[in-house]
């Protein structure tokens, strides 16, 4: 005798191998959250020496440097991840230099006068392994953007400065870099 074709025992067996499929391809791939960052173990502290200002345009740049430092370190110390140090007794060093800033009207009015303006940080990134007598990486750049792409973006018509611009920039590269620091090289 010919049993009848049950499409509710096709569907629940497809959805059974599917299930198992995933489950196989998920294990594979080695996609499981993790809590750990992508340094070697041993690295657990961090010094964060001044970074040096590379920008070429000293006025306007006067003190980025100590501004960019000072996010760097604000960003380890509320994120974790790694505890910072001093030189002598970190596990690893950040080298840091900033590169340029720059300054860009991104709309202006009728007559030609800036309402919306943005101010970008770039940086270049090094990070030493004292114990292995190594680079972990080298010369990575980075810039506040990648925090978000409207960073640094300030509006003069609501009153917004380019001073209170700069700190925002400032941190969010301090976020960012600290990010690459701890993400898998």
């Amino acid at each position: 005798m010919v049993k009848p074709f049950e499409p509710h025992r096709a569907a629940a067996a497809a959805l059974r191998t599917a299930a198992a499929a995933a489950a196989i391809l998920s294990a594979a791939s080695g996609c499981a959250y993790s809590t750990r960052n992508g340094l070697p173990p041993h690295i657990k502290t961090v010094a964060v020496p001044m970074f040096e200002n590379r920008t070429h345009l000293r006025s306007f740049a006067l003190g980025i440097e100590r501004e960019v430092t000072a996010a760097v370190r604000d960003a380890f110390l509320s994120g974790g991840g790694l505890r910072l140090a001093g030189r002598e007794d970190a596990d690893a060093i950040l080298e840091g230099k900033v590169l340029g800033i720059l300054r860009t009207v991104a709309r202006e009015d009728k007559y030609g006068t800036p309402i919306h303006a943005r101010l970008l940080i770039e940086a270049s990134i090094s990070l030493y392994d004292v114990r292995e007598g190594r680079y972990v990486f080298r010369d990575v750049k980075v810039d506040n953007r990648m925090f978000r792409p409207e960073s640094g973006a300030y509006n003069l018509r609501f009153g917004e400065s380019e001073d209170m611009a700069r700190r925002e920039a400032a941190r969010e590269i301090g976020m960012v870099i600290a990010d690459r620091v701890l993400e898998e090289w």
